[in-house]
């Protein structure tokens, strides 16, 4: 499978080390303020922030700050708290994300909700209430990243009507990731009828592309003063780009390595997530195949004998190679755009680096 063949990740450390510093001074004032209020809600936060810090590509961040600098923006210390603010938001989702997957398990460690679940079930709590409360505590650290990543926009000092612009942009974001969020979970119900490769696009284009990557370019690129014009090429640039990214994330999602991803590689199988990868194995597969996979996509107990079997089965069928052949088509469409844009020749490297490196990642 050639996504697992992954590329070197484009070097980012000194950017890395400076937002993760960043992250560090918000999280300590945070904490600060949340121990007045409680002890408790203190220690969420601490919670929040080592699952935060313990892993994650800040490419939301880096977005960012590429698109502002490389549009001749010269506020270095407003725009990395933009950056930062983003990261934060990208935090909230995954919580929330975490929470609707059932998973307890983020970065290579648990994530808040398994944190919390674990505390719980020490203190006697039946399993499946552990689970409950630890779940309702990652819903609200989620809310209180949302918080956070406001905060930073507030207070970068930008001026105001450029702030006014870049929560406009995020909040119309939020708006739409939570209609492609919804279509995802909705077209997981084995009771739905399976949607249409139309239906699994659209979800990649709000789930993902929008987030992940329209909009932290998008951000910086206002921040810096950009026309219409720009807008519009990065904006194509980043919806053919997160497309890309969702297919080969749903790729990792069968034939990723745990170690590497850093969070369970059976969560799709069992959740039975509608994908393009199973849209086109269903598509594909002969009554026996067919049959195969409807017995363990799905399956709650299905567990890694059966994840071997679905891999080498989907990839049987040919959608393995369907979906590595489309990410191709929309990272070519992706570059394309970005040749239209005024960006810097430094920053327009790094983006075409960053690109190849998100769809032929192995992680």
């Amino acid at each position: 499978m050639k996504t697992l063949s992954s590329p070197s990740a484009p070097d980012i450390g000194a950017f890395t080390t400076r937002i993760d510093a960043l992250l560090r001074d918000i999280f300590a004032d945070a904490i600060d303020r949340a121990r007045e209020l409680d002890p408790a809600y203190a220690a969420l936060l601490e919670v929040m922030q080592t699952q935060l810090l313990r892993g994650g590509k800040r490419l939301r961040p880096r977005l960012t700050y590429l698109a502002y600098n490389g549009l001749g923006g010269t506020n270095d210390p407003a725009i990395m708290r933009i950056a930062a603010g983003q990261e934060l938001i990208h935090q909230y989702l995954l919580l929330h994300d975490d929470v609707i997957d059932r998973d307890l398990v983020r970065h290579g460690g648990p994530n808040v909700a398994g944190v919390y679940y674990d505390q719980f079930k020490k203190r006697g709590v039946p399993d499946a209430e552990a689970f409950h409360y630890g779940a309702s505590f990652a819903l609200l650290a989620g809310n209180s990243s949302f918080a956070l990543s406001l905060e930073a926009v507030t207070s970068s000092r930008f001026e105001p009507d450029k702030q006014v612009a870049a929560m406009a942009c995020i909040n119309q974001m939020l708006f739409e990731i939570m209609g492609g969020q919804l279509l995802d979970v909705y077209h997981a119900i084995p009771t739905i009828e399976p949607p249409t490769v139309d239906q699994l696009l659209q979800i990649a284009r709000y789930k993902t592309a929008r987030y992940s990557f329209e909009t932290p370019l998008e951000v910086g690129a206002l921040l810096a003063g950009a026309n219409e014009d720009e807008l519009d090429s990065l904006k194509s640039f980043a919806i053919s780009l997160g497309i890309a990214f969702q297919l080969t994330d749903d790729l990792l999602g069968l034939y990723g390595d745990e170690k590497s991803l850093g969070k369970p590689v059976t969560s799709d199988m069992t959740e039975g997530k509608q994908t393009l990868l199973m849209h086109f194995a269903h598509g594909n597969a002969t009554p026996a195949q067919a049959k195969t996979i409807a017995s363990i996509w799905g399956n709650r107990d299905a567990g890694r004998p059966e994840l071997e079997i679905m891999k080498d089965l989907v990839r049987a069928t040919g959608a393995t190679g369907q979906v590595e052949e489309l990410c191709e088509k929309y990272l070519a469409q992706s570059l394309s755009s970005l040749k239209k844009s005024k960006l810097s020749d430094p920053t327009r490297s790094e983006l075409i680096a960053i690109a190849e490196f998100c769809i032929h990642r192995n992680f």
